[in-house]
């Protein structure tokens, strides 16, 4: 795909083109203008010196051009690890909305701690290690990268409440922290869905 020519370029091509031209402007007045016509041009040394000044601006521009091509192609292999990241971690973070869902419709309403147990895995909002294993590769999300730790933390302060339910007494004031913990984590995970699904747009059955 050819590159289009940045304002770096345009002052590299600017500065050589104004040396030649003051280089030519110069010949012509040395040439015809105030000085004696008895001294001819030395030719040899007018094309030195313009070749030397081309010469140095063909060295400053393509380490330019070389740095902007590496550039290009760094964004370019970003661009496309963000896609897979993408792609790999919403159909996790769906998983885990459906059963924040679950865990809220559960808290919300006169049921007793038996029950609860009974209906909440111990293990529902355990860290998955496909997501884990993600978790140094979000850098290049910016943003959603930074979501997606956040929503991590977020498994975790869930993991204790539902701990507490195994092993513990639920008081009005921990239930109360569940619910809140509940409703925060569940706003971070449709946020971070729609943010993975801009980077990576889900697939959908054309025949559908």
């Amino acid at each position: 795909m050819k590159e289009p020519i940045t304002g770096r370029d345009l002052v590299v091509i600017s500065a050589i083109s104004a040396g030649f031209g003051l280089l030519l402007a110069w010949g012509l007045f040395y040439r015809w203008g105030s000085a004696p016509p008895h001294k001819p041009i030395d030719l040899p040394a007018w094309v030195q010196a313009i070749g030397s000044v081309l010469a140095i601006g063909v060295a400053i521009w393509i380490p330019w051009r070389e740095s902007r091509r590496r550039d290009a192609e760094m964004a370019r292999a970003l661009e496309v690890q963000a896609t897979l990241v993408a792609g790999g971690i919403s159909p996790l973070i769906s998983i885990y909305l459906r059963r924040i869902s679950f865990y809220r419709r559960m808290l919300d309403g006169p049921r007793d701690q038996a029950t609860l147990k009974q209906a909440i895995r111990e293990d529902c909002f355990d860290v998955l290690p496909a997501l884990l294993n993600y978790q140094p590769l979000l850098n290049p999300l910016g943003r959603t990268g930074i979501l997606a730790n956040e929503f991590i933390g977020e498994l975790y302060l869930l993991t204790m409440g539902v701990k507490i339910i195994h092993h513990e007494t639920v008081t009005i004031q921990n239930h109360r922290r569940m619910i809140e913990i509940c409703d925060r984590a569940g706003r971070v995970a449709e946020t971070l869905l729609r943010e993975l699904d801009e980077i990576c747009p889900p697939r959908r059955d054309e025949f559908s």
